[in-house]
């Protein structure tokens, strides 16, 4: 006889479907931190604070100073935890705008 549905769960199933679940809550959690990010660099909340820009604020006060790659430059722009973070920002401001 053919077992059209089977009775047992295969070994991981629940690990992979919470897996998808956790990155789409990441995701989410992302888009949000982009939105406060791109609100604190509208404000001069950065500036008042004695950060030179809102990248510098975001690096310092979230934990994102991890070392840049040796290929890093400021031509480049700073790594990409703050990139993200700050996504929302960079696409509204001026194509000369830089990272600094």
């Amino acid at each position: 006889m053919i077992q059209l549905y089977p009775t047992t769960t295969p070994d991981g199933a629940l690990a992979a479907e919470e897996l998808v679940d956790l990155q789409h809550q990441i995701s989410l959690l992302q888009l949000k931190s982009a939105a406060c990010a791109a609100r604190l660099a509208k404000s001069d909340y950065w500036d008042y604070a004695g950060s030179n820009s809102a990248i510098d604020w975001i690096r310092f006060n979230c934990h994102l100073t991890d070392k840049p790659p040796p290929t890093w430059s400021p031509s480049v722009g700073p790594p990409a935890r703050c990139r993200r973070a700050c996504r929302p920002w960079r696409l509204e401001t001026s194509a000369t705008a830089t990272w600094s």
